[in-house]
This record gives C-alpha cells, structure tokens and sequence, in this order.
C-alpha cells in the first residue's frame, strides 16, 4: 500500500519535534486534568461553568492582540539561514520587530478588556458574575502574546524542546496556584465566583512562569545570532532608517488573517455567550445555567479534546517543515509531510473516540465525580474525529502558505454552530445536549472545509481502504473495553449499593488496557501501520 506509493521520511526533526511537544502536552493535559477535576470536587460544575464563560472574552482579545504576528513571525524565520551573517541579522530583526507589535497591542488590547469587561460579560453574556473573573485575567494578556511570539521564534526552528519546556513549566505553575487558591476559598466561602477568581489568578502567575522559561532561552538564542553577525552579544545596535525597522513583511503575512481570526474567535465567544441565555429561556435558574455550561465546556468537551495534543504538535511542526520544503521547491516531501501527519492523527483519534464511546460513565464519575456529563460525552466525541482531523490541515494549510482557508472554514463551522445552539438549547427537551451536538457539527462542517482545500492544493495518496483495519479494531476494543469493564464492576462491587470511586478507577483500567490490546494488533497488521514505521 503506502509504502510503495508515498516517499519515505526519515525521522528527523519533523517527527522528534512533533514527539517533543506531544509528550509536553500529554504531560501538560494529564496535569490540568488533576487539577480540574479537583475544583470540580471541591467546587462544583457551576465555578468552572462560570470560569469558561469569561475564558471566550479573554481568548477572543488573545487573538486580536497577536493579530496573526507569531504565525508570521514563524514562517519568515523558517525561511531563514540563522546560521549565516545576513541570515541571523535578519531574523534577530524580524524577532524584535515580533516582539515590539506584540507589546504594543497586548498592552493595549489587557487595558480595553479591563475597562470594557462589566458591559461584556454582563449586558452581552447576561451572566454579571463573569465580570470581575474577566478582569482579573486581563494581566495576562500581555504575558501570553510574549510568549506566543517566543514560542514562533524556536519552532520556526524547530527546537520544540523549549515551547514544551514552557509549555509543561507554565501548566505546573498554573494547577499548583489554582488547587492552593481553589482549596483556600472553600474553606473561606462557598461562592462559586470566588472559586472563578480564583483560577482566573492561577493563570496570569502560569503565564509569567511559562515566559520566564522562554525568555532565559530566547536569551542564549540572541547571543547565537550576535556572535552569527559577528557582533559581541553585549554589542549596541546601530541606529537603522525606520524603513528598516518598519515590521512590512510581518504585517503583510499577518494582515490577510488577521480579519478572519478576529471573527472567528468572536465567533465562539458569541457560541459560548449564548449558551446560558438560552438554557434561561429552556427554564434554567441562573445557577442551573452556569452548572450546565460548567459540565459541556468543563467536564466533557475538555475531555474529548484531550488527545488533540498530538494534532496541535504535528500542527506546529507542521508549519516550519512544509514551508521550508516548499522553499526548497520539494514538494513530494511536502506532501509526504501532510499525509505522514493525516495518517498519524487517525491512527490516534480512533482509539482515543473507542475509549470515550465505550466507557463514558467510568470517565466522568473517575475523574470528575460527575455522572451526569457522560451523555455530553458521548455526543461530543462525534466530532471528535472532525476535531483533530481539523487541527492537523491547520497545520498543513498554514505551511503551504494559505492560512486563510482555515480561518474561512472556522468561520463556516461557528456560524453553524452558533445558529443551532440558538436553536436548540432553548428547547426544554434538549437543553444543553442541544449544544454539544451543535458543536459536533460545527467541528465537522469545518473539517470539510479544511479537507478540500488541502486536497486542492496539495493532494494525498492516502486511500480511505487504508484505514478499514483500524477503524474495525477501533469498533471492537470499544465493544470489547465496555463488557470486560461491566464485568470488572459487577465482580469487585459484588454485595454493595453503589461501586466506590476506587472499584471504578480499577475498571476504567483495565477496559483502557483491553482497548489497547484489542486495537494494538488491528494496527500492526493495517498497511498503514508498516508505512508509519518503516
């Protein structure tokens, strides 16, 4: 199959880096995984209910603030040779130049979210005690759009092993700050939005520790580029005309998206806004409301969107390694790349889907002691396939030089899902489910969108009869996972009312590791499989 017909890759720092960031995201995920599920405990759905409804507000200024420069700023130094004189002067100037529009809209952009938060959360959100959590999040603004730009600057060179530093450095601070917080104020108060504040704190204090981290290292990487130039690292900088330092390459890369990911994002905070006006209409208390949106967008939709750390590492790889075999003109390599990472992905979204399909109430009643939130499970690990597919043809788009056609389809997607969340929640019989299967759809309408552009502009030769072998071993360890975990509970659970948390974990176990046996030897006898390792 694949491996007479696809170009051979060597494992080189396009699967080492892809490996480096998705080990740092399984170790940054499995983290915020303890620390969410112990506000959950503590707390309850409706603190993280109302933490997720200023989260959108506070992501869509992320986005305007960075305005598509750390994207610009990765392609322009992937295209550069740092290790040359004119190569290093020009990608320590692209970097300053990154650095100096990131400061200078972040700051602006945390200033306008702080003063403007009240009228956002409270007239547009119709949930008031969002506001102050809103506001407390702000100093963080500034500190994530340093750190995104820093985070371009290594892999654009594909030293991943500084962002997943950061990356796992940052996630630490974040859940050790938040459980100290969260615990302290229950004790205090049983006011959810308190619990809110609180986790809003342990996110400016993850950001700075996560830019520490890259700024001792973007500090070495400067020097490198000194000392490249042949300047002493503690040399000044020569005075330069301004159309020198006038960042035009930057903006020109970054202004055709920018337009479209400032919609998008106000897109989704509209989608999550409207979820507890809605459910109010469906005959919600406001309590009942921020619950509900606590379990979709806390409990369930985090969970699902778990394993999507390997589709954002091969997305971040992605970018720098087909843009740099592009300017090599190899495009039979560039393609290989794409369809490498295609292949990768549902080998990997089909288990972790088998998982969450075969075993819903084990998950949430394991990690979040929420029993409830499995139906939302189980609907929104329909789109979990769409989800990752998505993320990894970001990536590939992006390389290929058209990063619009991922904006335009996000846009597509959370226009669907915003009109049927409107739709939907607001009736009684459906209520928040309404909202997970919009979602569904949004991810897949988006899903095809991506797809067929990436097929128009680069192709694949992968075969969907490639991928019957995994699919089928997907189909029965899911099968397989749910009966040998039902009989694990009936035997350890002999003679009592209800199966403790730790009769459950023991389950869940061991149905994840009958998975894991079931789909581990569909995938070795799949071609598929023999062309990924050969």
């Amino acid at each position: 199959m694949a491996a007479a017909r696809l170009p051979a890759l060597r494992p080189g720092r396009f699967g080492w880096g892809a490996a480096q960031l998705s080990l740092a995201s399984l170790a940054s995920r499995a983290i915020g995984f303890v620390y969410s599920a112990a506000v959950v405990r503590l707390a309850g759905p409706e603190a993280i209910g109302l933490f997720r409804l200023a989260w959108p507000l506070y992501s869509t200024a992320f986005t305007v603030a960075t305005a598509g420069v750390p994207y610009a700023m990765a392609k322009l130094l992937a295209e550069q040779r740092s290790d040359s004189r004119e190569g290093a002067a020009t990608s320590r100037r692209v970097a300053l130049q990154g650095f100096a529009l990131l400061g200078l809209t972040s700051l602006t952009i945390g200033a306008l979210l702080n003063w403007a938060a009240p009228w956002l959360v409270g007239q547009v959100g119709g949930e008031p005690r969002a506001a102050s959590i809103l506001q407390v999040m702000a100093p963080a603004l500034p500190l994530a759009c340093l750190a995104a730009g820093a985070r371009a600057v290594f892999e654009s060179s594909r030293r991943m092993g500084i962002p997943a530093s950061s990356l796992l450095a940052e996630q630490l601070a974040l859940s050790v700050s938040a459980l100290l917080l969260v615990t302290h104020v229950t004790r205090q108060a049983a006011d959810p939005a308190w619990v809110a504040r609180g986790l809003a704190m342990a996110s400016v204090l993850g950001e700075a520790v996560g830019l520490l981290v890259l700024a001792f290292a973007l500090d070495r990487l400067w020097r490198q580029w000194r000392r490249a130039e042949g300047r002493a690292p503690g040399a000044a900088v020569h005075a330069r005309r301004w159309r020198h330092w006038w960042p035009r390459s930057i903006v020109a890369l970054a202004l055709p998206v920018t337009t479209g990911r400032i919609l998008s994002s106000v897109g989704g905070s509209l989608a999550t806004l409207l979820l507890p006006n809605r459910l109010l209409q469906a005959g919600l208390t406001a309590s009942e409301a921020a619950a509900q949106v606590g379990l979709l967008r806390g409990v369930a939709l985090p969970l699902v969107l778990m394993p999507n750390m390997l589709s954002l590492a091969l997305m971040t790889t992605l970018v720098p390694s087909i843009s740099a075999a592009l300017a090599r003109g190899d495009r039979g390599t560039a393609q290989a790349y794409s369809d490498k990472a295609m292949a990768t992905t549902v080998l990997f979204a089909l288990p972790a889907g088998a998982a969450f399909l075969g075993l819903p109430e084990l998950w949430t009643r394991v990690l979040y002691g929420e029993a409830s939130a499995a139906t939302l499970l189980v609907i929104c690990t329909l789109g979990a396939p769409f989800a990752y597919l998505g993320q990894t043809l970001v990536g590939v788009l992006r390389g290929l030089g058209r990063p619009e056609i991922p904006v335009r389809s996000h846009l597509v997607g959370l226009a669907v899902e915003t009109g049927l969340i409107w739709v939907w929640v607001a009736q009684p019989h459906l209520g928040i489910r309404g909202a997970a299967y919009a979602t569904v759809l949004g991810y897949a309408v988006a899903y095809a969108v991506n797809q067929y552009g990436a097929l128009r502009e680069i192709g694949t030769t992968l075969r969907a009869a490639d991928f019957v072998l995994p699919v089928v071993g997907a189909a029965a360890a899911a099968a397989s996972a749910r009966a040998v975990a039902a009989a694990v509970l009936a035997l350890l659970a002999a003679g009592a009312t209800a199966p403790g948390w730790l009769v459950e974990a023991i389950a869940l176990l061991v149905g994840l590791a009958v998975l894991a046996g079931v789909y581990g030897v569909a995938l070795r006898a799949s071609p598929v499989w023999r062309w990924l390792s050969a």
